[in-house]
């Protein structure tokens, strides 16, 4: 009946495709490999040279020949000598679709993809002023002989709007771009593959005698001097002897053709012939490996391969394959992880049979269903970042087991669960990823029954609070109807945790009467109650974040304080670190706009910042630089604020954040615009350095020391730490105006006026005494502040 919060309390052809890893950060150019480079000086100096003279440079071969290795290294070469202002980014596109190509770029580019509209405007954006490398990996099946692809599209669009930007690409055939360069990818010389033969026989403890340099250097030139050809070849030196092959009469009836078929047919008998030499349970777990999208671990392949063994066999398997060069191990910040060659996961698909395909990729949905299941039960804990960070590397094949959860009409309910549980955890904000949302809620949606379901419900409830965040009222209204209608339909629209929780947001963030603005503490509280009577403790939590924000914004000082501290100890209990940085934010917020220490608030939100950074929380850092610019503005550091203000915003426009649609957000934020515009000469010129700013240096400028300036800003120094809009209000009301008057007055909405009115009554502690007496005693306090 419940959905997802149900089961929380329960201990086609081809190869598939789709989805690519979601990284974080702007992507590291290269993560700790493994093993080392061999040769490649002077491709790598033509490359080098080429780029002095082109803005677009492919890196042209057949597959195995070692263009993703060279293109590292170039790139990598490039970094460490400071050629480029703003670095050199690498972006995997092995597993990506034409139509993830965009948000494939803005993800390396750390841009958040956090909308359902993919188009290339944000890369514009982000890119315009940029002296960048961009480095496209793996474009072969971007490429369209025929037609202009997606690929040259999107290439042509960024290097005529970011003049500065140079792009290389690897691909198997030119990408067909006008002013293209290309650099033909050349087999290793008989030097270089020697020597790559020797190394990698040497990580499995074989030394090739000098006897054997005859044998090695016949071997390595008929295989074409292919680097992938000579690493299988290596990998099987401590079982076949460089004489056996000398002899195989099969290898030496490759030849004819032109080069690169030749290479073609050599490179498939190479790796056709090393898995025939793999034992059969290598063999298998080679075969099921080919079922997983991008990067995996070791519990991902124990989990499919479960019938061939325990944890300790399959590392063995793994273990093996690695060191016969089936695949290559990476250090990532959450430990090693594995990824095969592209050529031999499709080989290894291929020898599947129909049958057996079909089991494993049960099976594969079997193990990410329960992935996300236990992420959303036990994500809100000491573990938290550990899992935020496991199931974003898994997002990729998350996504293919909804779709076989999905093309199964006995099965669709679950796949529509997987995308709930998924969403409990937060992934898609701590990523950036709102956009992945949309996509898993419309896949899950064009299967579901017409008959509406708890699920369902959850499912729409849980997107539309994610474009409320966005600032997107029109898709979150559609979604939000289309999750009333069924609650209405199932008899839960009064009491279904999502849905209230979903109805809460909207009315804190949209809702211009104050008065109705403010049933959203109530609705939040009744929401934290279901979660926590559905054993959804996480949820729960989350309901009170929102309500402690609320309420602060909201003016409703007591409840904000009172919250926000229930809230970070909550969060310091459970030892949950991305929880912790947020409640320090909401705390420093409510220390902003109702304590006396804009000190205190300052250090909550540089330890959330500093917190949120270290674990890459995308959708933290916005707020939180956002939420420092304004506290810098109240110190009157003037300045800075206008220098924070415009860089964040900038990252804001690239996420599709739609600040001015988020009222209570947009008033905090004007009022600080207001008093920047009227005390700070400078602005214009502060906005533009602010404009400027990498996201790197926009980070380091919000966690700089912030404090208030010897001398004070503003001539008046006003009282109980009244602003100057709370102070003109002040005046207004001892004059008698009401609310609608002061509203007028202002030029504000009456709600905005309504929450200057009650900030007055707090800061002046006029709070409970009825319109009358707060009015009363507000022209008291504002008569004698007159006479001093």
């Amino acid at each position: 009946m419940l959905g997802s919060y149900a089961s929380m309390k329960k201990d086609g052809e081809g190869p598939p495709g789709g989805g690519h890893e979601a990284e974080g950060q702007p992507a590291p150019l290269l993560r700790a490999d493994l093993s080392t480079f061999v040769g490649r000086d002077h491709e790598l100096r033509a490359a080098r040279e080429l780029l002095k003279s082109t803005r677009l440079l492919t890196l042209k071969g057949p597959g195995g020949i070692g263009k993703t290795r060279l293109m590292r290294r170039l790139g990598s070469v490039i970094q460490q000598e400071g050629v480029y202002r703003d670095g050199v980014v690498l972006v995997e596109l092995t597993n990506v679709r034409s139509n993830e190509l965009e948000s494939a770029v803005a993800e390396a580019l750390g841009i958040p993809a956090n909308s359902a509209r993919h188009g290339a405007a944000r890369l514009i954006a982000h890119l315009r002023t940029k002296r960048q490398l961009l480095m496209l990996d793996n474009c072969e099946h971007l490429v369209d002989d025929e037609e202009d692809s997606a690929l040259a599209q999107l290439v042509r669009t960024l290097l005529e709007a970011a003049e500065d930007l140079q792009i290389v690409t690897t691909s198997q055939a030119a990408i067909r771009v006008e002013g293209e360069s290309w650099l033909d990818v050349p087999p290793l010389s008989e030097d270089e593959a020697l020597q790559l033969l020797r190394e990698r026989a040497s990580n499995i403890n074989v030394v090739i005698p000098p006897v054997d340099d005859d044998n090695a250097r016949t071997v390595v030139n008929r295989v074409d001097r292919m680097p992938l050809a000579i690493e299988l070849i290596a990998g099987r030196m401590d079982t076949v002897s460089l004489a056996s092959l000398v002899t195989r009469t099969n290898l030496l009836s490759l030849g004819g053709g032109t080069s690169a078929k030749r290479s073609h047919r050599k490179l498939e008998w190479t790796v056709s012939w090393s898995y025939g030499l793999l034992g059969d349970a290598e063999q298998r777990m080679l075969t099921r490996l080919s079922l997983l999208e991008g990067s995996f671990e070791l519990d991902d392949a124990a989990a499919l391969g479960a019938d061939l063994g325990n944890q300790d066999v399959i590392a063995d398997l793994l273990n093996g394959l690695h060191k016969r060069s089936f695949m290559v191990a990476e250090r990532h910040h959450d430990g090693l992880r594995f990824r095969l060659w592209e050529s031999i996961r499709a080989f290894a698909y291929e020898q599947l049979s129909d049958e057996e395909a079909d089991e494993i990729r049960e099976r594969h949905a079997d193990h990410y269903e329960a992935l996300a299941i236990e992420g959303a039960r036990n994500w809100f804990g000491h573990d938290e970042t550990g899992w935020l960070g496991r199931l974003s590397a898994a997002l990729p094949n998350l996504r293919v087991a909804q779709e076989t959860r999905l093309a199964n009409p006995r099965t669709v309910l679950q796949g529509m669960d997987l995308f709930n549980n998924v969403a409990r955890t937060r992934l898609f904000y701590f990523t950036g990823r709102l956009s992945e949302s949309n996509l898993m809620l419309e896949a899950a949606r064009r299967w579901h029954p017409d008959e509406p379901s708890h699920t369902l419900v959850s499912a729409l409830s849980f997107t539309a609070t994610v474009a409320l965040c966005q600032g997107d009222r029109e898709r979150a209204d559609t979604l939000l109807v289309a999750a009333e209608a069924a609650a209405r339909t199932l008899g839960c629209f009064h009491d279904f945790g999502p849905l209230l929780y979903a109805r809460a947001t909207r009315l804190w963030l949209f809702e211009r009467d104050l008065s109705v603005a403010r049933q959203s503490i109530e609705l939040f509280e009744q929401a934290e109650r279901w979660f926590l009577d559905n054993d959804a403790p996480g949820d729960a939590w989350m309901a009170r974040l929102f309500r402690s924000m609320a309420a602060a914004m909201l003016g409703l000082r007591d409840v904000a304080v009172r919250e926000s501290a229930r809230l970070l100890e909550d969060a310091e209990t459970a030892g949950a670190a991305w929880c912790i940085s947020w409640a320090k934010w909401t705390c420093a917020l409510v220390e902003m706009l109702f304590g006396a220490d804009l000190g205190r608030a300052v250090q909550l939100a540089q330890e959330a910042l500093a917190a949120q950074h270290e674990m890459g929380d995308k959708w933290g850092l916005l707020w939180t630089i956002w939420l420092i610019a304004l506290l810098a503005a109240r110190l009157g550091r003037l300045a800075r604020a206008a220098r924070s203000l415009a860089g964040v915003a900038k990252f804001q426009q690239e996420a599709e954040v739609i600040v001015p649609a988020l009222l209570p957000f947009w008033e905090l934020q004007r009022q600080t615009e207001d008093l920047l515009r009227r005390e700070l000469d400078s602005l214009p010129t502060e906005r533009e350095i602010g404009l400027g700013l990498s996201r790197g240096k926009v980070i380091e400028l919000a966690l700089e020391t912030l404090s208030a300036p010897p001398a004070p800003v503003v001539k008046d120094e006003r009282p109980n730490r009244l602003t100057e809009r709370e102070f003109e209000v002040a005046r207004l009301l001892a004059e008698g105006l009401a609310n609608k008057e002061i509203a007028e007055r202002l030029g504000v909405t009456q709600r905005t006026a309504e929450t200057h009115v009650q900030h007055v009554a707090n800061k002046l502690g006029a709070r409970g005494e009825g319109r009358r007496g707060r009015v009363l005693k507000i022209r008291e306090w504002f008569e004698e502040h007159q006479r001093r």
